[in-house]
């Protein structure tokens, strides 16, 4: 974690995993994954965020590769007495080698927290 200001937080990590699997002809897979948030307060009461991941899965013994991207942004609304309405949009992109399996998705949400 890094804060380049008393506002601004930027968080960035990255991983490698040994996985099992039950697909036919692996022994497991090497998963390999890189993120980075940033977070900014805007005022106050208004928090803006962003954020990139990309996931990278490799399975042993078979030729199948899957790579995941995200890229997500919102604001976090602090409304007081413990509650915070935010809001996000994410898209993600899946690809991988095996044919047909590619997707992308575009989610928007809404969510009103409330903390005791």
């Amino acid at each position: 974690t890094w804060t380049p200001s008393q506002l601004t937080e930027i968080t960035a990590n990255v991983t490698t995993d040994l996985g099992q699997t039950t697909l036919s002809g692996s022994s497991g897979s090497v998963r390999r994954t890189a993120s980075i948030d940033v977070t900014h307060a805007w005022r106050e009461n208004i928090e803006l965020n962003a954020g990139a991941f990309v996931d990278y899965e490799n399975f042993n013994e078979v030729s199948l590769n899957e790579t995941t991207y995200n890229f997500s942004f919102g604001v976090d609304y602090d409304l007081g007495r413990s509650m915070t309405l935010g809001a996000r949009y994410s898209y993600e992109i899946f690809d991988s080698s095996s044919t047909g399996a590619d997707y992308d998705v575009n989610t928007v949400g809404v969510r009103l927290t409330y903390a005791d």
